[in-house]
């Protein structure tokens, strides 16, 4: 038997829809829920835990809100099997936590920082790496920016002595 849960946008289309899940959805078979909002209406749906969908579980959008106006922000972990779908920008990046996608689709961006796909349909992919990994690189970059200074005033100071 499947099951539909509907949450349902208010507002003009500048209002800015918030939704907050304090605890994890869990969706299999052919259950959805879908986000229905107004076209040019924004959704965000926070789920402070887990995002677990298998068999043809979705999270589906109507009203004619866009895919790239709908951000799906997970604190726990994320993982899609079988054929089930989100259509959405999902955001998981909480240390921790883990990207798992084994022939879901994602119709939008996924963002992530420990990805793991196979068989995963996803519009758009883009890996964040560790703090310290972004520290490090602009460390390095900030060096060979003051070496490069120091470099060329040195060649400057010895071609004026010529």
């Amino acid at each position: 038997m499947s099951e539909t849960t509907t949450v349902t946008g208010v507002g003009s289309p500048s209002f800015k829809n918030v939704i907050d899940i304090d605890g994890s959805i869990n969706l299999d078979g052919e259950n959805k829920f879908t986000i229905n909002a107004d076209r040019g209406e924004s959704v965000v749906l926070n789920i402070r835990g887990d995002l677990r969908l298998s068999g043809f579980a979705a999270i589906e959008l109507t009203g004619g809100v866009k895919v790239d106006n709908v951000l799906i922000n997970v604190l726990g972990d994320v993982s899609l099997f079988g054929d089930s779908s989100v259509f959405g920008t999902i955001l998981a990046v909480n240390n921790g936590s883990n990207t798992t996608i084994n022939g879901g689709r994602v119709a939008g961006t996924l963002i992530a920082r420990d990805i793991s796909l196979a068989n995963a349909s996803v519009d758009g992919v883009y890996f964040v790496p560790e703090p310290f990994t972004i520290l490090g690189t602009a460390t390095a970059l900030g060096f060979g920016v003051l070496f490069k200074k120091e470099y060329s005033q040195k060649n400057k100071k010895e071609k004026t002595k010529v």
